[in-house]
């Protein structure tokens, strides 16, 4: 079904190529997994397969694609459906149901049918409730959801999936997985898939390859022995007075969309909180509110003893640090050192400091060899640790993190996880929202569990992981 030869592709901001007489073959029906180290050149491949290098990912192309037998791109392309890493980049539509309804219509179905059928796929896929919803309302989570929906709607010949699961909640991971394999069964559909858990994909794929130095290599034979799970250390920590207070604070969207219930939450320095829940349960929301980068509708919410209305924003932003889910939403600057470096020389921090500061945290984080690459030319992983220093450099005393390591292959995710725990120290109230139990093991000292908006859970990590917290999730999960 797919047929790569000797694929060659160099990025325009390179003089040395990604790919390097990269060669696959996929059969028909089958369910291929592909991973590797960020920037690896996994996305790129995929942007091949679609046809989009280079004619939207510029650059240098060599070698031959064959899809469906075909080699046009204009024409391969009707036979895949994919579901890229950014889920902004692919929805377009004001509401949920409209944008499966025009996947719908594409293929000729009449307006009325592709409702009624667009309403059976969001049901199918556990996010009927989400219909009536703007697009832009949603989670990260629920826009993977609505994207692999679209994606699947149309029951095309070839699925093509980066990353799809990654800002998923551990039980939607295994339900959504499930669905793409019953998907592949009964339609018949190949299946390409990006994913960093290995051993996940060992169980799921009929062909597991890891792309390294720009070829794909098996590694069918192969576990994932350093997985961040197998690490639990349950150190105790000196947490002190709360930097960040919750009283009654909660918020709501629109009449219709209340993301966080009235709570109470206190955030100490020395702690590590990690913020679980399922997709759209008001994570976000909650460490937006922690900086405030959102004022709360109702209650109010407290920075060092303070008022957050009442906290010049100069002040929040020298004492705090924020990193989005999606990277994209906050890197500008025309190089990642001018990126690291942005708000501690907008703070006055100049010099060999601040230099040498910026050393260590790129060092720690693997980012060192990209201190002169444009911020949007790297990989979404690569992004992502930029985001991270960049949230450091000027050392905030609160730091709030939304999915950290999500979309990061196990060996990046551990460098973040020894850093998180390396850099937050006794002076140091970190937040982090993760789906990844592993860094929860790793490195969290304090759970506390959201569900439709609500605080369900807050204690001790050892008493969350002494308790059925599984359990948790199901009810609001798909």
């Amino acid at each position: 079904m797919i047929q790569v030869e000797n694929l060659y592709f160099t990025h325009a901001f390179s003089d040395q190529p990604t790919l390097k007489g990269l060669n696959l073959k996929v059969e028909k029906g089958s369910v291929t997994a592909l991973t590797g180290e960020s920037g690896c050149g996994k996305t790129t491949l995929m942007m091949a397969l679609l046809g989009l290098a280079p004619e939207f990912i510029k650059g240098k192309i060599t070698g031959e694609i064959s899809i469906a037998g075909e080699r046009n791109p204009a024409r391969f392309r009707r036979h895949i459906e994919p579901v890229f890493q950014n889920p902004d980049t692919q929805l377009f539509s004001l509401r949920v149901i409209d944008e499966v309804v025009s996947q719908l219509e594409k293929t000729g179905m009449s307006k009325t049918a592709a409702t009624k059928e667009a309403a059976r796929v969001l049901d199918q896929f556990g996010i009927g409730n989400l219909a009536a919803r703007k697009t832009d309302t949603l989670s990260w989570g629920e826009k993977q959801k609505l994207a692999l929906a679209c994606a699947v709607a149309p029951k095309p010949e070839i699925l093509l999936l980066d990353e799809p699961l990654s800002g998923l909640d551990p039980v939607s991971r295994e339900v959504y997985l499930g669905e793409i394999k019953r998907i592949n069964r009964e339609l018949g559909a190949t299946v390409v898939i990006v994913e960093h858990d290995i051993k996940m994909m060992m169980e799921f794929a009929d062909k597991l390859y890891a792309l390294n130095d720009g070829r794909l290599e098996d590694i069918a034979e192969k576990s994932d022995e350093s997985d961040m799970e197998r690490i639990e250390q349950y150190l105790p920590v000196e947490a002190s007075g709360a930097v960040v207070e919750f009283k009654k604070a909660g918020h709501s969207y629109s009449k219709r969309t209340k993301a966080m219930a009235p709570m109470d939450v206190k955030l100490r320095r020395g702690e590590r909180l990690a913020v679980l829940g399922p997709n759209g349960a008001g994570k976000s929301t909650m460490a937006k509110c922690v900086c405030a980068l959102m004022k709360p509708s109702e209650g109010e919410v407290f920075l060092f003893e303070k008022n957050a209305k009442r906290v010049p924003r100069k002040e929040i932003a020298r004492r705090t640090g924020y990193t989005f889910q999606n990277p994209d939403r906050q890197l500008f600057s025309s190089t990642v050192r001018d990126e690291c470096l942005f708000a501690s020389k907008n703070f006055g921090i100049y010099g060999p400091d601040a230099e040498s500061r910026l050393s260590e945290i790129s060092e720690a984080l693997g980012i060192s060899r990209l201190m002169d690459r444009m911020p949007l030319t790297l990989s979404q992983g690569e992004k992502k640790r930029v985001a991270l220093a960049s949230a450091f450099a000027h050392a905030p005393e609160v730091v709030a993190l939304d999915e950290p390591v999500a979309g990061l292959d196990r060996l990046s995710a551990r460098r973040v996880a020894s850093f998180l725990k390396e850099t937050c120290g006794k002076e140091t109230a970190l937040l982090f929202i993760t789906h990844d139990i592993g860094l929860v093991r790793a490195l969290a000292t304090r759970v506390v569990f959201l569900r439709s908006g609500r605080k369900v859970f807050d204690g001790d990590v050892r008493e969350f992981f002494s308790s059925d917290w599984r359990e948790m999730y199901v009810e609001e999960s798909c």
